[in-house]
């Protein structure tokens, strides 16, 4: 009940300014949201050893000999991928050394 109200009252408030004033009111906000929506397009990125250049690469699917999966990231994740991939593996073949003991 109180929707239909404010809503009542809104459409009685917009009626009693005129339409000048309506039709300036929609023109300003018409063309803040076009240089709004211009400024937030980002700039698209075409070099390839820039940080957050978005780079994609297709990984077989184990089991499988025609299925792929595709797995897009940017250069600054796919380091960080890497980086704990290796930290992981290291710690695997350190762990598991023979010979090596922490107490010596």
């Amino acid at each position: 009940m109180t929707a239909i109200t404010t809503s009542a009252a809104l459409a009685l408030a917009l009626a009693m300014q005129g339409p000048s004033d309506n039709a300036a009111n929609t023109e300003a906000s018409a063309s803040t949201e076009a240089a709004t929506e211009v400024a937030q397009k980002p700039e698209k990125i075409s070099d390839r050893s820039h940080p957050d250049y978005i780079r994609c690469k297709r990984e077989r699917v184990i089991g499988s000999l025609a299925k792929y999966t595709k797995r897009c990231y940017t250069n600054r994740e796919w380091e960080e991928i890497a980086r704990a991939g290796n930290a992981g593996t290291r710690s695997i073949v350190e762990d598991h050394q023979t010979g090596m003991n922490a107490s010596n």
